[in-house]
């Protein structure tokens, strides 16, 4: 009995400190729409080091997503589009991957899609 409360008690750390090679980041805000119909949003979030998308998401106008990521502090960047309205979104430098921003999330507030793509 003590050695597999001892195995549960280690298997339980080992999640909360991500020894299981996962890390996981929550990033939420809002789409301005200037009174337009949006259908579908897609967010894209990207590794600059390895400068390609890793995960794809289908989002609304107020998204909060949830991603799993590699362990460990890190930086990452999203664009944002939208169907039917031209422009995009791109986000600055975000670090991500600790488990206190992982609790407090990424807020990127009210953001416009822009013709250049900048924030």
């Amino acid at each position: 009995m003590e050695v597999t409360v001892r195995v549960m008690v280690g298997v339980a750390l080992c999640l909360l400190a991500g020894c299981l090679g996962e890390g996981g980041a929550r990033i939420r805000g809002r789409i301005e729409s200037s009174g337009k119909p949006i259908s579908r949003c897609h967010l894209n979030l990207y590794s600059p080091d390895l400068d390609r998308v890793l995960l794809t998401r289908n989002i609304g106008v107020r998204f909060n997503e949830t991603f799993v990521i590699a362990p460990g502090e890190a930086d990452y960047y999203v664009t944002i589009t939208c169907d039917g309205i031209a422009g995009r979104y791109r986000s600055g430098r975000l670090k991500l991957g600790t488990i206190k921003k992982y609790r407090t999330g990424e807020d990127l507030g009210e953001i416009q899609l822009t013709e250049d793509g900048d924030r």
